[in-house]
């Protein structure tokens, strides 16, 4: 049942600034509510922001984050 957002996971590992992470982050959020995750929605809300203002270093914390939540998920 998780195995969209472990392929989402596997996405992260490719991605480039910009575009890319704009759409990984909608991609995402079309998991999120179909899922009905409150937490996975938000997350991908901040991501999409902070790529739309190239902010890198915010979105490195935030893959991070998406680790942790995919672990809480699984857990």
């Amino acid at each position: 049942s998780e195995e969209p957002l472990r392929r989402m996971d596997h996405m992260i590992n490719k991605l480039i600034i910009g575009t890319d992470v704009e759409e990984f982050a909608k991609k995402l959020k079309e998991i999120a509510l179909e899922y009905k995750s409150k937490e996975l929605t938000d997350y991908a809300k901040r991501l999409y922001v902070y790529a739309s203002e190239f902010d890198i270093i915010n979105m490195e914390k935030e893959f991070k984050l998406f680790l942790d939540i995919l672990e809480r998920k699984n857990g």
